[in-house]
């Protein structure tokens, strides 16, 4: 996955996607800066799902599509966010803190088989027959995170 610090400053860095049906609507996106333990985000698979096709998220994470420019052979369909752009056939990850933001982009047939897997897992739609419902109420009602 590429990893975007600023305009200037971009370079791969490995990442992991992680899905459980243990937590069946989250997946865990964990990478690793040299010299810094390991950085994991916990959100909704769906913004991966969608993503994949179209801009989505409204809060700290969000996920689009990339696409050539207009006119360069672009497809019709969504356009890459305006305040950034990714190589075309790259889905674009937003991961954000208040004011800072990392920025990756991965391929979008690596993310479709994760995804693939994912819902081989627990199917879409399906997450609530999987979920430990006894598990999530104890785990609320004893102030602790999951994971």
């Amino acid at each position: 996955m590429d990893l975007e610090i600023s305009e200037e400053l971009a370079f791969r860095t490995p990442v992991e996607l992680h899905y459980t049906s243990a937590d069946p609507y989250a997946v865990r996106l964990t990478f690793t800066l040299a010299g810094d333990p390991p950085v994991s985000w916990v959100f909704a698979r769906e913004l991966l799902v969608d993503g994949v096709s179209m801009p989505t998220g409204d809060g700290d994470v969000r996920v689009s599509p990339c696409r050539a420019e207009p006119g360069i052979g672009a497809a019709p369909g969504p356009q890459p966010a305006p305040d950034g752009a990714c190589p075309p056939d790259r889905v674009r990850i937003e991961l954000r803190v208040g004011a800072e933001q990392a920025v990756m982009s991965m391929g979008t047939w690596p993310l479709l088989a994760f995804l693939d897997r994912s819902s081989r897992l627990v199917p879409l739609g399906r997450e609530t027959s999987y979920q430990d419902i006894n598990a999530a109420l104890e785990r609320i009602l004893s102030c602790e995170s999951p994971g």
